[in-house]
């Protein structure tokens, strides 16, 4: 009788601690596309696997696409996520631009002013938010060649002469950026809607590349 409650209670035991490290988990992002190819959008699924809420500090639109390659890198780290090229050996591809000049480009001024403007009023509404346990779904666009200004295009390196998979980073965030790129507001009303900033690195799952004809 006491052999079965033993096997019992450590059968309990061991169901709670199992049960407690799958809700401890970290936040993870899953590309739900079987495949990706240029000029589309990626799938993203991003979903909150720990005990605790928390606010991700992305920026995503279509501005966002080109405010991505003029920001510092501090501001870029904060508020964007990064699509990366992977090839066989896993080696990491990333944007890259061979024609934007130092010179005095009026696009890109313009796109750095409206860049300004959005940045002092990025509220809640903002940022995307996730309770412990919910899940969302959102759309990225997926441009393989990116028109900055008429001086200024990127483009993913290796993809004409690779076969690659695309993968989705969110990094890792510095706790005193919340304080340095929000303002007091956003942080106030996070703060009494229990929502903490998620500072660790996510890397998604890679799918493959396809380049249609």
């Amino acid at each position: 009788m006491k052999t079965i409650i033993l096997t019992s209670f450590l059968f309990l035991l061991l169901h709670s601690c199992a049960s407690k490290k799958e809700m401890s988990r970290d936040i993870e992002f899953i590309i739900t596309d079987k495949s990706i190819v240029d000029n589309s959008f990626i799938n993203l699924k991003i979903s909150n696997k720990t005990t605790l809420n928390y606010y991700l500090p992305i920026i995503n639109s279509p501005e966002s696409e080109k405010w991505k390659y003029e920001l510092s890198s501090d501001q870029n780290r904060f508020f964007f996520i990064y699509k990366v090229g992977y090839n066989f050996n896993n080696e990491k591809r990333h944007w890259i631009s061979e024609n934007c000049i130092a010179e005095r480009d009026v696009e890109l001024e313009e796109s750095y002013e409206l860049w300004n403007k959005k940045k002092e009023s990025i509220g809640v509404k903002d940022l995307i938010l996730l309770k412990s346990g919910e899940s969302i779904k959102i759309k990225l666009p997926m441009n393989l060649h990116i028109e900055i200004s008429k001086y200024c295009n990127w483009e993913l390196k290796s993809y004409k002469t690779e076969k690659l998979s695309i993968g989705i980073n969110y990094p890792n965030k510095e706790k005193e950026s919340a304080v340095k790129f929000l303002n007091s507001k956003t942080l106030d009303s996070l703060k009494q809607m229990g929502y903490k900033l998620y500072d660790k690195e996510i890397n998604s799952n890679k799918v493959p590349l396809v380049l249609e004809n």
